[in-house]
């Protein structure tokens, strides 16, 4: 892993789609929108962001890299390039914040930050229903991680690692894991040796003992032998489900090649409904009447339709209402579970 960075053949993506809601943002002193990434961690004595502790782990990681490879006191000759997906709801901001603190240190030539404009539009009711903020706004939802491969070739990003001679890429797609490792030494590693395309990191087995238990059923210290290989095989088989993904992934960039080409010519491949309690909805403004007598005067009609005008902007600046609802959604680990569809 330290060879393949220090080679300059290693990229680190990180998805930062979310905005921060009201209440972390305040709690963080900083202003609604702001990018979830870009919040100061609670808790944390140095007051240093997400955003911040992954680009000082890119900067230290490339120093171990030099010195690894090339011996004591090398110079960081090849720099592991860092794209930055953003959402419409965080674009700008995030942008914003990463110069004015001078990119924490990195070139500016390493971080690429580039948006994600796909936005699902949200449903609710039986039969479900597009939400709406208002007379001609859908409600929309962030994007899911998923949206990363398709992203990656549209923005020209992915073409950019073509050129840039990088092999190995980590995308990291939880943008508020303190914990996160971008470009894990350790683990491209391991999937350069292992000879894989694609893995994703997980957590460890006890920790699902249930659904492990649930898959296993079938067997029990009384359970006939061949009923106990039948659940084994079913466990076997169903472990891609059943190992849940902490975010962070594996890509040869000729398998994350192949899987941005595939999702850029299936555009709806790999949706999947996913619930949400907190779908902004607004109804349009209702139609509004006054019943004015046949002999109005002018002043009375013109009085009346102030009055339609005004109730109609009160009803438009009306703030949205959370709902319970869904979004189409697609996420990275799906790709792991396709079955024969692409990939890796």
């Amino acid at each position: 892993g330290f060879e393949q960075i220090a080679r300059g053949r290693v990229a680190a993506v990180l998805i930062t789609t979310s905005a921060a809601d009201a209440a972390a943002a305040a709690t963080a002193g900083a202003a609604d929108g702001t990018p979830r990434v870009a919040l100061a961690v609670a808790g944390l004595p140095s007051g240093k962001s997400v955003l911040q502790l992954n680009a000082e782990r890119i900067l230290r990681l490339q120093r171990l890299a030099a010195t690894s490879t090339f011996g004591k006191n090398a110079p960081v000759s090849r720099q592991i390039h860092w794209y930055i997906m953003t959402s419409p709801a965080t674009h700008d901001k995030l942008s914003a914040t990463v110069k004015s603190h001078g990119y924490y240190g990195l070139n500016p030539n390493q971080v690429h930050i580039f948006e994600c404009k796909t936005a699902p539009p949200a449903f609710a009711g039986e039969p479900l229903k597009a939400l709406t903020l208002g007379s001609a706004t859908l409600s929309r939802g962030v994007p899911g991680s998923g949206e990363v491969f398709a992203t990656l070739k549209r923005s020209g990003a992915l073409g950019h690692m073509k050129r840039s001679g990088v092999r190995h890429v980590e995308i990291n797609a939880v943008d508020d894991n303190i914990l996160a490792r971008s470009a894990d030494p350790m683990f491209i590693g391991f999937c350069i040796d292992s000879g894989l395309d694609g893995a994703a990191k997980v957590v460890e087995p006890q920790s699902v003992a249930p659904v492990y238990a649930a898959v296993m059923s079938g067997s029990s210290a009384a359970a006939a032998e061949g009923e106990e290989a039948a659940a084994a095989s079913d466990l076997e088989e169903n472990i891609g489900f059943l190992a849940p993904a902490i975010g962070s992934y594996y890509f040869s960039f000729a398998a994350l090649n192949k899987a941005a080409t595939y999702y850029d010519t299936n555009p709806l491949a790999m949706y999947r409904m996913v619930p949400n309690a907190k779908l902004p909805s607004k109804a349009p403004a209702p139609a509004m009447t006054v019943n004015l007598p046949p002999n109005a005067t002018q002043a009375q009609r013109m009085q009346a339709q102030q009055a339609i005008m005004a109730a109609q902007h009160a009803a438009a600046a009306a703030p949205a209402k959370p709902v319970e609802g869904y979004v189409p959604t697609r996420v990275i680990s799906d790709i792991f579970c396709a079955q024969g569809a692409v990939m890796i």
